[in-house]
């Protein structure tokens, strides 16, 4: 056995308008190395070139002046697209490639990130080979120097075809049909359902055309230590054969087990947990028993609800989490405090008198987290205190804009012979089931200069807190996927052109003979911002018809390539031509391109 490098890591990579989204999965984060012993990943590196050997990045040599490492592709901001862990082992490792003379570089701990948008002069119709891998830090115990993953992409120059592994990519980055509405999150808000905290969620979409339609999700949380989980929703269904006591995987892991249904394919006969099946929801996999009534080989309808994201601890805006459903999650907690900026005197208010809000005695333990308002009144009120101590103000919870609620609470009365509040005596507010247990207070005094103006009809003292996710919290979000807008693909047909315009003896987005490399590769121009579906006719300036061509594309394509060639398979000659853009009831274009040769 030899060191060997972290598992490659699973790509999936979404082509963009002058842009390409690559995201990967984690499961090169738990490879252990079987000569250390130890689970040794450290992060992961990006890969662009033209070229599927990527021999263009194969630029830093060793001592001897002979190409050795690839460096990494350049983000639009000139950094190096490598991201890694935050710990103790950045910069050139300590450890040296024997007989090479050269340290790896394990990155400047920019923190792990599992989605990346390559927007560094991408070209459209240019194609692209992209990998990501996974590398570790070695030994320095051991002299073990950092591996990386490869990364492999086999031509067959005799097809013109490339084979990719599970961590490269070739990719063409084009324009999105006319027409084309980003999928989005329905009414662009993620609800709080439940629960009184104040931190923040939000949800990027990455993959366009992996976002589904009215798919609905629930964010829950655990404490001790916190902790998140995301529930898709929309049932899963899948049709699995049985084994007798062998377990067979389903598509997605951490199944709800309440949500679990195990029927016939007629879905007329239910099936029960534990007499007749054994499911592993955390691996998603299940297990028919031998005791039980399913039959070897025979095949059933099994349904499911399943958490994309469970027990997550990445609360602080990491790029960390998985993509699931084509969308990432980012969570921002918050500590229990008093929220400065929000709390006060209200806008409306003209009151000017200093407020003091504390925990009761000063004392954190007294934080409770919840939302108030003071409302003042230019007479005695019916008052909430316990004491019954005259006031001419009401408290009411309004946390989260829930139904206004009154509250209790009790005034350090300064004055006892009068029982009445007055500017300069603590208000304690009272929270817990019987009401009796001291939380926020809150105190009035007169301005230092000036006149003093009291708080009357209409003044509203608001106390607001900052309060952490709990288990109490749930949030819920939909989505909509991508589509395509009638009206909007007539006027999208403006939009449509030729690249480039005029063709120029050659064009660098045409690729290379791979059987002749050093020959050039055939001729090719491309209409972008194409309807979905539509005819594209090519004449002559005098009329003559030189080709049409069909296009018929995914909503997210809009280029159709052409070759130079006529309806014969002839070579076009050099000079002027019309093309005519037919997209039915959407409209037509019509347009003109030059070619010089």
């Amino acid at each position: 056995q030899f060191a060997k490098p972290p598992e490659k890591p699973n790509v999936t990579v979404v082509p963009g308008d002058e842009k390409v989204t690559l995201y990967w999965d984690n499961i090169a984060e738990s490879s252990v190395d079987p000569i250390s012993e130890e689970q040794d990943f450290e992060g992961y590196a990006i890969y662009r070139s033209t070229d599927p050997q990527f021999l263009d990045q194969q630029t830093i040599t060793d001592a001897y002046g002979t190409n050795f490492l690839f460096e990494p592709h350049k983000m639009a901001n000139g950094a190096s697209a490598k991201f890694d862990l935050i710990n103790e082992y950045v910069g050139l490792s300590d450890i040296v490639y024997s007989n090479r003379g050269v340290y790896f570089n394990l990155g400047n701990n920019t923190g792990l990130r599992h989605s990346f948008v390559d927007s560094n002069n991408v070209i459209n119709g240019q194609t692209y080979y992209y990998a990501v891998t996974s590398y570790d830090r070695g030994s320095s115990a051991l002299a073990i120097s950092p591996s990386e993953c490869s990364k492999l992409i086999t031509v067959n120059p005799e097809r013109n075809e490339t084979f990719l592994d599970v961590n490269t990519a070739k990719i063409i980055p084009r324009p999105r049909a006319a027409g084309y509405q980003s999928s989005y999150i329905d009414s662009d808000t993620i609800m709080h359902s439940s629960g009184k905290a104040t931190g923040q969620i939000s949800i990027e979409i990455i993959d366009q055309m992996a976002v589904e339609d009215l798919d609905t999700f629930i964010v829950s949380f655990s404490e001790g230590p916190s902790r998140y989980s995301v529930e898709d929703m929309k049932i899963t269904d899948e049709v699995f054969t049985a084994k007798l006591d062998k377990y067979i995987s389903l598509k997605n892991k951490w199944i709800n087990e309440t949500s679990f249904r195990l029927t016939s394919l007629d879905e007329n006969t239910i099936y029960q947990s534990d007499l007749d099946f054994e499911l592993d929801s955390e691996f998603g996999r299940i297990k028919a028993l031998d005791t039980g009534e399913l039959i070897e080989g025979e095949q059933y309808q099994v349904n499911y609800t399943f958490w994309p994201i469970k027990n997550s601890r990445l609360f602080n805006l990491e790029e960390a989490n998985p993509v699931f459903d084509g969308m990432k999650i980012y969570l921002k907690d918050e500590e229990l405090r008093l929220d400065t900026q929000n709390s006060g005197w209200s806008s409306s208010s003209n009151a000017n008198s200093v407020y003091s809000i504390t925990p009761y005695n000063g004392n954190n333990d007294y934080m409770y987290p919840a939302d108030y308002e003071v409302r003042f009144s230019s007479s005695i009120v019916d008052t909430g205190s316990l004491n019954n101590i005259l006031t001419n103000f009401k408290i009411f919870e309004v946390t989260n804009n829930m139904d206004h609620v009154e509250q209790r609470f009790a005034v350090f009365d300064s004055d006892q012979e009068q029982g009445l509040w007055n500017l300069g005596e603590r208000v304690i507010l009272l929270v817990g089931e019987e009401g009796l247990n001291p939380s926020w207070e809150f105190r009035l005094f007169p301005p230092q200069d000036g006149e003093n103006i009291l708080p009357t009809d209409g003044d509203i003292l608001k106390i607001s807190t900052k309060r952490p996710f709990s288990q109490e919290d749930t949030y819920t979000f939909s989505t909509r996927s991508a589509k395509l807008e009638s009206e909007q693909i007539k006027s999208d047909l403006d939009k449509i052109n030729v690249v480039p315009n005029p063709y120029v003896v050659t064009n660098e987005l045409e690729q290379l003979d791979l059987q002749n490399p050093l020959d050039r590769g055939p001729r090719r121009v491309y209409f972008n911002h194409l309807p979905q579906n539509c005819t594209i006719s090519i004449y002559t300036i005098d009329g003559s018809l030189v080709n049409t061509l069909p296009h018929s594309s995914t909503i997210d394509d809009g280029i159709k390539y052409w070759d130079l060639t006529t309806k014969d398979n002839f070579p076009i000659a050099y000079g002027v031509y019309i093309y005519h853009i037919d997209a039915g009831e959407a409209g037509q274009k019509i347009g003109r391109f030059a070619v010089i040769k």
